[in-house]
């Protein structure tokens, strides 16, 4: 199934990242769906103020089936490795 995600970093002094950014999706039944590397190729992603948005494929749920929770984290790598996050849209299609 194919997952759209939209992160929007924050609009505050240094909110932005160079860091590597993984994202944990988990459903009600259970499901996990991990992707460890979110990155749209040659965009600087995660900039202050920035609505970023990415295609990836996962586990299809049952239509019973929900996200409920999500997990976003970063390794601290790069030059600015802080972020501040402002909000995480997840929809499937």
């Amino acid at each position: 199934c194919d997952y759209t995600i939209i992160i929007k970093t924050g609009c505050v002094y240094l909110a932005g990242t160079d860091a590597n950014v993984e994202i944990i999706l988990f459903s009600l039944s259970g499901v996990v769906i991990r992707y460890n590397n979110l990155d749209n190729k040659n965009h600087d992603d995660f900039e202050y103020c920035n609505t970023d948005v990415f295609h990836i494929k996962g586990s299809c749920l049952s239509e019973y089936d929900k996200i409920c929770k999500i997990i976003i984290s970063q390794d601290n790598s790069g030059a600015h490795a802080g972020w501040y996050i402002d909000w995480v849209d997840v929809s499937s299609s």
